[in-house]
């Protein structure tokens, strides 16, 4: 009983809190994902919460916050994953749906497609 408590209240706390993590992830049950290896774990998470080398590396270097070249806005994870008119082929060729949250959510199928999406566009060591 206190540990369903405790679970309840958890969640309560997960979701009334703004983070980009739980605008994808909206239970705090554990997401496993077998066929994945860590290297790709680790290529998936940065994304979901929003923290990757390419759109957060200037905070280390003191540089200016990057912009896309293409769509002349700020490069974030949603803008590279969903938005950039330059990755648009790529997104339409692996089917990838428009919702931030389902691109990066638990499902097998999904990250198979975003770790390729993000081979297929050069970004994946920038992740």
């Amino acid at each position: 009983v206190l540990v369903c408590l405790v679970g309840c209240v958890l969640q309560i706390l997960w979701r009334n809190q703004t983070t980009e993590l739980n605008q994808i992830k909206s239970t705090i049950s554990r997401w496993e994902n077998p066929i994945l290896n860590r290297k790709d774990e680790t290529t998936i998470n940065r994304p979901r919460i929003g923290r990757t080398r390419m759109t957060h590396g200037f905070l280390m270097s003191n540089d200016e916050s990057p912009i896309c070249e293409v769509c002349n806005t700020q490069i974030t994870v949603k803008h590279i994953i969903t938005e950039c008119h330059a990755y648009q082929q790529e997104r339409t060729n692996l089917n990838l749906t428009e919702t931030f949250d389902e691109i990066l959510g638990s499902t097998p199928d999904q990250n198979t497609k975003i770790i390729t999406f993000l081979k297929l566009i050069n970004l994946i060591d920038k992740i």
